[in-house]
């Protein structure tokens, strides 16, 4: 099923209850950078590529969920990606996973598992089938992201078919891409409940 998307510190409803969804940001200057639970980015160094370089903000994973802990906020995101984003490659390895997610339910909060690729879907299916993960999953299927899922129907409907049946879902694009999504959501790619709504964008 497929439940509204709700914008960070807004409360939202789901079979799991009523909640407070917290995506925490920090801001400077004009821009929004991502706070510590988002540092997983390396750069390779131009002069040794296996020393990170300027843009590099790699954490320990007790660090990046240090946040979690502190607000217990009903809902908080975990990113399954490993990718290349622009420059840098993000990294979230398997271990730091396992790590975070332990946390993050010692903590009694519900993960919003968040999907960029058809291999993120595969690793948090082997997560559910080990117990890392609990059922029902809650999920976002982000779309439009580069060298991610394209935003489109026929990706968004490729992913949820991935998910396993009793996944609470919702699927949304970046950007530009938001509204042609959410239409696609309305017009009831695997829709039983709410269509996708306003949420955070990331530019």
């Amino acid at each position: 099923m497929s439940v509204v998307a709700p914008q960070a510190g807004h409360r939202f409803s789901s079979p799991f209850g009523v909640f407070t969804r917290a995506h925490p940001r920090q801001k400077h200057g004009a821009h929004h950078q991502p706070d510590d639970g988002s540092r997983r980015r390396f750069q390779p160094g131009d002069e040794n590529p296996a020393v990170g370089g300027l843009r590099t903000n790699l954490l320990r994973p007790e660090q990046r969920v240090a946040h979690v802990i502190a607000l217990k906020s009903d809902v908080c995101t975990l990113d399954l990606n490993t990718t290349t984003f622009g420059q840098e490659v993000v990294i979230n390895t398997p271990p730091n996973l396992r790590k975070m997610a332990a946390v993050i339910y010692e903590s009694g909060v519900v993960p919003e598992i968040e999907l960029f690729d058809s291999g993120d879907v595969q690793l948090m299916n082997d997560f559910l089938a080990e117990g890392v993960l609990r059922r029902p999953a809650l999920v976002s299927l982000v779309l439009g992201v580069k060298y991610g899922f394209p935003a489109t129907p026929a990706a968004m409907e490729f992913a949820r078919s991935m998910l396993p049946p009793d996944t609470i879902w919702t699927g949304f694009g970046i950007g530009r891409c938001a509204f042609p999504m959410e239409r696609t959501q309305r017009l009831g790619v695997g829709s039983r409940q709410l269509p996708a709504g306003a949420r955070d964008r990331r530019g």
